[in-house]
C-alpha cells in the first residue's frame, strides 16, 4: 500500500455533546479509514448552551494517533426574524468550518484531499477550499432524503437548497454512497459517478454469544419514526401472540413517543414489549447478544446499520422487502424478507423464526459480516478511492 495520506474530513453530521448518536456511522467510518490514512474530522454545531461572551467552544476527540476530530460549537444569534437567524447560522457554520480548515492547513500542511460527509452544509466549505487551495474533494452520502420514496425528500426542500446540493455534487472529484440503491438515486438527480463504501460494524463490540435466553427474544433498534414503521411491527407482535403458545419477548430500543406506547397498550401487548430507550453502542451490543432475532421493517433505507450489527452478533434478521436490504441480506443465510404493509406476514415470519431456532448458523452469519463490513474491509475501500484520486480520475465505474 502507498504511504499514509493526510485526509481532511468535513462532516455535516457527527456525534457531539448535544446529539451523541448523530452521524455515529460517520465517526466509525473515520476510525476505519484511519487504519491506512491520517484522518482529521471537522464538525461545526450550533449550541444555545454557550452562555458566556465567547462565541465558540471547541471539543477535541482523539481516537488514535491517526484519527482525531475537532467539534466546534458556535453561539446562535437570536432575532425575531426567522430567515435572518437562518442566514446568520449558515454564515457562522461556514465561517467557523473554514477557519478550522485553514488552521489545520497551517499546522499540518495541505491534505491529500478533502472528504465531505453529507453534502450540506460541509460541502460549502469544501467548495471554498477548492477555490482557495486547489484542493479536490470527495462527497460521501447517506441521506435518506435523496431517495425518491422518502418523505420528505430533497424535492420538498427550497430551490436554493437543491441548487447548493447540486453545486457541491457537481464540483466533487468523486462521490460515494453507502448502498447501490442510494448511488442510483444520486445518479438520477445529479448525473454523477459513484462507488459504494458501506457502513462498518465494530466487531470488537458486537460479538457472538453462544448462550441465548431460554425465552425467545426479538429486538428492534431505530429512531422509531414513520420511516422505521414501528406501528406495524407492534401489530405483528399482537398477531403473533394470538397464533403461538411459545413464550417470547420483544425489546425496543429508541425514543418511544407517547402515541407508540399507547398503541402497545391498546393492542394488549405491553406484557411482551419492553421499551428500553436509547443506548450507546457498547451497552446496545451487550443487550443484542441476549436476543435471537432483529426486526427492521423500514419503509425505506439508504443502508441499515443495525442489520450488520445484529449479524455481527450472529443474529438473523427479518427485514422489509425493499431494494437496500437486498444488498445486506441473503435469504435464509443471514436473514429473511417480508413484504411491506403486511403485519400478518411479518407475524408469520416471526413465528417461523421461533419454530426453527437452528435454521441459521450464527458463526456463518458473523463470517459474512466480517468479510464485507469490518473496519479492515471498509478501510481498503476508502484507500481505493484516495488512490484513484491520486491518479487524477474519479473512482467507481457507475455512470449516470
Amino acid at each position: 500500500m502507498e504511504s499514509r495520506k493526510k485526509i481532511l474530513w468535513l462532516a455535516s453530521w457527527y456525534p457531539n455533546l448535544l446529539e451523541p448518536l448523530n452521524g455515529d456511522f460517520i465517526e466509525r467510518h473515520a476510525q476505519a479509514a484511519s487504519m491506512d490514512h491520517d484522518i482529521y474530522v471537522i464538525h461545526v454545531k450550533k449550541s444555545s448552551r454557550i452562555n458566556h461572551e465567547e462565541q465558540t467552544e471547541t471539543e477535541i476527540r482523539t481516537y488514535s494517533e491517526h484519527c482525531q476530530s475537532k467539534i466546534i460549537y458556535y453561539k446562535p444569534r437570536f432575532t425575531n426574524i426567522g430567515w435572518l437567524e437562518k442566514l446568520y447560522s449558515n454564515y457562522a457554520y461556514v465561517k467557523y468550518s473554514l477557519r478550522a480548515a485553514k488552521s489545520y492547513i497551517r499546522e499540518r500542511g495541505k491534505p491529500h484531499c478533502v472528504h465531505v460527509h453529507i453534502a450540506l452544509k460541509a460541502g460549502l466549505t469544501a467548495l471554498l477550499l477548492k477555490f482557495l487551495y486547489k484542493l479536490p474533494y470527495i462527497v460521501s452520502e447517506q441521506w435518506t432524503g435523496l431517495l425518491r420514496e422518502a418523505h420528505p425528500n430533497i424535492g420538498n426542500y427550497p430551490r436554493s437548497f437543491r441548487y447548493l446540493w447540486n453545486l457541491v455534487m457537481q464540483n466533487a472529484s468523486a462521490c460515494t454512497a453507502v448502498s447501490h440503491w442510494l448511488g442510483k438515486a444520486m445518479q438520477e438527480k445529479f448525473a454523477v459517478r459513484y462507488s459504494v463504501i458501506p457502513n462498518v460494524v465494530n466487531l470488537d463490540i458486537f460479538q457472538l454469544n453462544p448462550y441465548r435466553s431460554s425465552r425467545y427474544r426479538f429486538i428492534h433498534i431505530s429512531t422509531l419514526n414513520d420511516q422505521k414503521n414501528p406501528g406495524q411491527i407492534l401489530e405483528a407482535v399482537a398477531q403473533l401472540m394470538k397464533n403461538t403458545n411459545t413464550e417470547f419477548e420483544f425489546w425496543v430500543f429508541g425514543e418511544a413517543h407517547s402515541s407508540l406506547l399507547q398503541i402497545a397498550q391498546d393492542l394488549g401487548i405491553s406484557e411482551r414489549v419492553e421499551f428500553k430507550g436509547t443506548r450507546l453502542q457498547p451497552e446496545l451490543a451487550v443487550q443484542m447478544r441476549d436476543c435471537n432475532c432483529l426486526i427492521l421493517y423500514s419503509r425505506y433505507e439508504t443502508f441499515g446499520c443495525v442489520v450488520i450489527e445484529a449479524n455481527a452478533c450472529g443474529l438473523p434478521v427479518i427485514v422489509s422487502d425493499i431494494p437496500t436490504m437486498h444488498e445486506l441480506v441473503r435469504e435464509n443465510i443471514n436473514g429473511t424478507f417480508v413484504p411491506l404493509d403486511s403485519p400478518k406476514k411479518l407475524a408469520e415470519k416471526m413465528k417461523w423464526m421461533m419454530d426453527q431456532p437452528g435454521h441459521f448458523n450464527a458463526s456463518d452469519i458473523r463470517h459474512i459480516t466480517d468479510i464485507s463490513f469490518s473496519y479492515e474491509a471498509v478501510s481498503k475501500q476508502f484507500d481505493e478511492v484516495y488512490r484513484q484520486l491520486s491518479k487524477g480520475g474519479p473512482s467507481g465505474d457507475h455512470r449516470g
